[in-house]
């Protein structure tokens, strides 16, 4: 087409030769034709070089479009993003500093450390620049502190400070959201309504407003940059690209501990339904998996002098503690994995603790339901042809497991990553 006019996204299939009609004047103007034929047979672009009139169409059943038209559209979709964007923005930042009221014993813990580090490069046991954050005889991973660090060092310790980058964190993984639906051609208004949801679900929303999990909303961030730049790297089978995503992946390890058992399956998952594919880039996912390795280099030195930063917690909370039989071990795992599938924890009741939950409803709002069975819907059907579907069928059946794998039931924050 003429380089005023751009070739619609929708249509990527290299084109043929254009045929270009006979110029005719109309209004005074002269206007050129040209068409432009796809591999589809139903795909033809018609480009117009005049002034005002016509655009490139869609000839699916559909004439020219006019300027006015698509002009239009632009600008009502630059204005719901706006509107979208404000209305975020104030939901996740408005009193943040007072709602939810109080500040317990996590949140303290974590404030305390990062201004420790900000003062004296050390946290509250005198241990400069740890990997680990001793915390009531348990460890808080590095990028929930060291996050808050840095803006209590440049705003100072207050509340709304401290619970400043769960909400960065969060909002920034809305936005690659919608870069990650854009990237596997899903529609610009379902992908901003995608990420307007991910947004304002009571499942991510209680996270934001949280200093103590700035971890979370940091790992689901690493999780979404993660499958943008893997999937980008693949595509272009570009290493610097595929450097990238090593290290978004090793970000999220470092980000929380409830991710380490989701990203590890769903890795292998993605290997065993996508193995063709990434064999033939064979290269670039070991470029992925070296760059990871040398990000999280410092952490593996870190476990491997005091493994017991990394299994305290579980040891805590894990559902082994309980004892029992194999049998029984297994058949309590296998209840909680279900759940978290089940209406009661998804639009009913949700978390019952009222620092991972809202209080009122589910984690997902009831009239979502329609559209996450639509959504299943075509995942089970297509799964096949679509690559972008497997990993969504495998990401939901693995985001469980971390939160399966301990005592507490329907516990939302350690199954955020679904």
């Amino acid at each position: 087409p003429s380089s005023r006019i751009p070739v619609p996204a929708f249509l990527t299939e290299r084109p043929s030769s254009p045929a270009v009609f006979p110029p005719f004047q109309a209004g005074g103007e002269w206007i050129e034709v040209r068409r432009y034929r796809y591999l589809k047979p139903e795909a033809t672009l018609w480009t117009v070089a005049g002034p005002r009139d016509v655009v490139p169409a869609r000839s699916f059943g559909c004439g020219e479009l006019p300027m006015s038209r698509i002009l239009v559209g632009q600008r009502v979709f630059i204005l719901t993003l706006a509107v979208a964007a404000v209305t975020v923005v104030f939901l996740h930042f408005w009193r943040i500093g007072t709602a939810p009221p109080g500040f317990y014993g996590d949140e303290c813990s974590i404030a305390y450390n990062a201004y420790c580090i900000c003062e004296t490069g050390a946290d509250e046991y005198g241990v400069r620049w740890p990997m680990f954050f001793r915390s009531f005889d348990t460890f808080t991973d590095p990028v929930n502190v060291y996050s808050v660090a840095v803006p209590v060092r440049i705003f100072g310790l207050h509340p709304w400070v401290a619970r400043l980058p769960s909400g960065l964190y969060c909002l920034t993984a809305c936005v690659a959201f919608f870069l990650l639906l854009r990237m596997w051609r899903i529609g610009e208004w379902v992908a901003l309504g995608g990420s307007f949801v991910l947004s304002v679900i009571p499942w991510v929303f209680t996270l934001s407003r949280n200093c103590a999990f700035a971890g979370n909303t940091a790992a689901l961030l690493g999780l979404v940059m993660g499958l943008i730049l893997t999937d980008s790297a693949l595509r272009q089978r570009s290493n610097w690209r595929a450097i990238l995503a090593g290290a978004a992946w090793a970000f999220t390890i470092y980000a929380h501990q409830s991710a380490r058992p989701v990203l590890a399956l769903l890795g292998a998952g993605s290997c065993l339904v996508l193995w063709r594919p990434l064999a033939r880039r064979w290269r670039v996912v070991l470029v992925i998996t070296a760059s990871a390795l040398v990000v999280l280099l410092p952490l593996i030195i870190s476990v491997l002098r005091s493994p017991e930063a990394l299994t305290t917690r579980f040891e805590q909370v894990g559902i082994f503690q309980k004892g029992g039989s194999l049998t029984g071990v297994i058949s309590a795992m296998a209840s909680r994995y279900l759940d978290y599938f089940s209406p009661r924890f998804l639009f009913i009741s949700g978390d019952d603790t009222l620092r991972h939950h809202t209080g009122w409803g589910g984690e997902l709002y009831w009239h979502l339901a329609p559209l996450i069975l639509a959504g299943l819907y075509v995942v089970v059907r297509y799964w096949r042809r679509q690559p972008r579907y497997r990993i969504v069928l495998v990401g939901l059946l693995v985001s469980p497991v971390s939160a399966a794998l301990t005592v507490d039931r329907m516990h939302s924050t350690r199954s955020a990553y679904g």
